[in-house]
C-alpha cells in the first residue's frame, strides 16, 4: 500500500535522512561570550582551515561539554591552536551549516586542515 506523503505527518516508511560531512579545523580563538549558565565562560570555538596561506574563519562551534568548557576558559592557550573533527550539514556563504565538534585530532598537524577538505 502506497501512502501519500503529508506534510509535517512523517507515517510509516517516511525517513528524512540529511546527508552530513565531516572535516578538520583548527581552534583559532575562545569567546568568552556565554549566556545563561556560561555567562563568564566560553561560549564557543572559532574554528578556521587554510585557504592558501591565509587561516580564514570558517565556523562557530559549541564547545564539547561542560567540563572542556570550563577548562577552556581558565587555560585558553592550552586549546588555541588545537585541531578537530567537526559534522556539519553543508557548505553555505560564510562557512558550515549547523557544525558540532566530533573528536579531538591531535595526530593532525594543524597545516592539513586545509578549505575543501
Amino acid at each position: 500500500r502506497v501512502m501519500p506523503y503529508m506534510r509535517g505527518k512523517r507515517g510509516h516508511g517516511w525517513f528524512k535522512i540529511k546527508g552530513t560531512e565531516e572535516c578538520d579545523v583548527i581552534i583559532t580563538d575562545l569567546p568568552k561570550n556565554g549566556n545563561g549558565k556560561y555567562i563568564g565562560l566560553v561560549g564557543h570555538m572559532i574554528v578556521s582551515q587554510y585557504d592558501e596561506d591565509n587561516l580564514v574563519q570558517v565556523a562557530s562551534v559549541n564547545c564539547p561539554d561542560d567540563a572542556t568548557r570550563k577548562d577552556m576558559t581558565l587555560n585558553p592557550d592550552k586549546y588555541v591552536g588545537r585541531v578537530l573533527t567537526l559534522k556539519h550539514y553543508g557548505k553555505i556563504i560564510d562557512g558550515f551549516r549547523h557544525p558540532n565538534f566530533v573528536k579531538w585530532r591531535p595526530d593532525k598537524p594543524s597545516t592539513d586542515c586545509v578549505v575543501g577538505n
